[in-house]
């Protein structure tokens, strides 16, 4: 089965807009798990749930990220 796929634009707002401002992060995942992996800029990533969760525990859960960013 195909993984869905889907493409988030982030804008990093500045006093003017422009092209260098706009990074994208691309986010992957099948159905044979709740793995994601994420590519922001050109930085990857993977998310996961833990395995009491029904996850693999490949990655840090998406709070984990979500609490992260918030401290960024």
């Amino acid at each position: 089965m195909r993984g869905k796929e889907s493409l988030v634009r982030v804008l990093f707002a500045t006093e003017v807009l422009t092209m260098a401002d706009i990074n994208e992060v691309v986010v992957r995942g099948s159905a044979a798990g709740f793995a994601q992996g994420i590519l922001a800029g050109r930085h990857p990533l993977t998310a996961d749930e833990p395995v009491a969760a029904g996850g693999a525990d490949t990655g840090p859960t998406p709070y984990d990220l979500l609490l992260a960013a918030l401290g960024a």
